[in-house]
């Protein structure tokens, strides 16, 4: 059982999960897909595309969707507008030699 900041220990929200996972559920192949890159996933526990439960805003159990664990650990303690924000900046840098500084998210 995951815990808040002060240690406490903290129930997931199994009706978000379970609406997260209907809406993430592609009938047609069978599988679930990330949140945020489409890619399907797997249940082996080590590979890259292992479903992780994701908060959207960190620590809110009402806000979760499915995602790659690789993209789960990417995202870490960032809302999901701040990792988009970040993986565009990052993506323009690729780009164009210079990150954009303002888009690096503030300390919550």
């Amino acid at each position: 059982m995951r815990k808040d900041l002060d240690g406490r220990r903290v129930k997931s929200n199994r009706q978000a999960r379970l609406r997260a996972m209907r809406k993430q559920y592609d009938e047609v192949n069978d599988v679930f897909r990330c949140h945020y890159t489409g890619i399907r996933l797997d249940g082996d526990k080590g590979s890259r595309r292992y479903a992780t439960w994701e908060h959207l805003t960190p620590r809110n159990q009402s806000s979760v969707a499915l995602a790659a664990d690789l993209v789960n650990k990417m995202k870490a303690n960032l809302t999901d507008d701040e990792f988009r924000v970040m993986v565009r900046a990052l993506a323009a840098s690729f780009d164009e030699g210079t990150f954009e500084e303002s888009r690096f998210p503030a300390d919550p």
